[in-house]
């Protein structure tokens, strides 16, 4: 089964905490449940000019964090509603969630990935992903271990029904996987 690396399109504009420092209050995502001590933020819409807006999905802050309109969590909720939490976000105009998900797996494989290290010995960059074999057979949305921060997986039937509702403000990067 084919997986994807998603991320967001960077034309369309991004949510932002309304207050500064909100962003240093909030959780951060690394694939554990917050909701008992999520707050809905009160966010806005960047406003740099030349940017899109409509994006059903949305950059949110910094560090690989996706959030989402009503109606992209209504398609996607019926397929991922045990491995995400829907955490609401306070807007003026319409309603937006962080996509915090809590399904993680430890299946990066370092052989196959061409990964570029610090001097340290830390992890500088990955130019391609690969995952072991039999990363996932179970969830349609999910992180890996290693890069808890950074990086959200999908299934097919994830990548199908964002392009069957013709939702925007994703991007589907696939990943090699092991045979």
């Amino acid at each position: 089964m084919p997986i994807w690396r998603i991320g967001t399109v960077t034309r369309y504009r991004g949510l932002g905490y309304l207050h500064a420092t909100d962003s240093r209050k909030a959780p951060r995502f690394v694939g554990k449940s917050v909701a008992s001590i999520w707050v809905p933020y009160e966010v806005v819409l960047d406003e740099d000019e030349g940017l899109d807006s409509g994006a059903d999905f949305l950059r949110f802050s910094s560090g690989g964090v996706i959030a989402c309109n009503q109606r992209s969590k209504d398609a996607i909720y019926p397929l991922v509603n045990d491995d995400v939490e829907f955490l609401p976000l306070t807007h003026s105009l319409e309603p937006y969630y962080v996509v915090n998900v809590v399904k993680t797996y430890p299946c990066f494989d370092y052989e196959r990935s061409k990964v570029t290290y610090f001097p340290s010995g830390n992890v500088k960059g990955v130019g391609r992903i690969a995952l072991k074999p039999d990363c996932n057979d179970k969830s349609p949305i999910f992180k890996i271990e290693e890069f808890l921060l950074s990086m959200i997986f999908v299934t097919d039937v994830v990548k199908q029904t964002v392009e069957d509702y013709e939702l925007q403000g994703l991007t589907f990067e696939q990943v090699v996987q092991r045979i």
